[in-house]
């Protein structure tokens, strides 16, 4: 049977993307320990800040990224929003409407509709692309944070063993640290306004689907109105004939 088909194809597609989030989290605890191991090796300061240095690219770059998948979400919002329609046809349904204002309300939220429901993959992949960059940067900012970790380490040995650890620039390191707190925090805010746009989204969605779904009943209603009217009319001219 069809709804047979439909309901395999669906649990198919489930299987898929489980596997896809599982294949995701995989991937992300491999590249932590693999991680974990680069910086235990490192053993010298210079070295760890280098690679303190890439990391905080990496986190910058996966910042910038975020920052453009919230600019690809606010102008989808922003459009929605632009258009006038549904507060406009909103409003007129609280009131006595012809059939001209219904016809083109219809008309005028299902054109929203049909650009809202075009819309909808693509802000859930900028959400979506957003998580992964932003547990991209916390990683990473993890790994920072190890870094220091090792590196004051190493700088304690040192000490301990009477070695001058005054060559070492430490300060660079704390410097990219402190810059990478700030894109983290940076990107953590943008996820999350992201997110806060995907659930407007939503909310347009289902107000447009909803007022249409009353302007297409209101429709329905006077159509019938009309046809009872006309038939009683008819019924009416035809009894006076009779009588004449």
């Amino acid at each position: 049977k069809e709804s047979n088909i439909d309901d395999i194809k669906k649990e198919l597609q489930k299987n898929v993307l489980e596997s896809q989030n599982n294949n995701t989290d995989i991937n992300q605890y491999l590249r932590k320990v693999e991680n974990i191991y680069n910086i235990l090796k490192l053993n010298k300061i210079k070295k760890i800040i280098d690679k303190v240095k890439e990391y905080t690219n990496e986190i910058d770059k996966n910042n910038k990224s975020i920052n453009n998948e919230l600019s690809n979400s606010e102008k989808i919002i922003k459009k929605i929003e632009e258009n006038s329609s549904l507060k406009e046809c909103q409003s007129k349904i609280e009131s006595t409407i012809d059939d001209k204002d219904i016809d083109g309300c219809i008309k005028n939220i299902t054109d929203l509709k049909t650009y809202i429901l075009n819309e909808e993959n693509n802000i859930n992949t900028y959400f979506k692309n957003a998580e992964e960059y932003n547990k991209n940067v916390l990683l990473n900012f993890n790994n920072i944070e190890m870094a220091d970790t090792k590196s004051q380490y190493i700088l304690n040995i040192k000490k301990n063993n009477g070695t001058n650890s005054n060559d070492y620039n430490i300060n660079e390191l704390k410097e990219h640290k402190n810059k990478s707190n700030g894109y983290k925090d940076e990107a953590d805010k943008n996820t999350k306004a992201i997110k806060k746009n995907k659930e407007l989204f939503e909310k347009y969605k289902q107000d447009v689907t909803v007022l249409l779904n009353k302007y297409s009943a209101l429709a329905l209603k006077n159509k019938f109105d009309k046809t009872k009217t006309d038939s009683e009319q008819i019924i009416k001219e035809i009894k006076d004939q009779i009588y004449l």
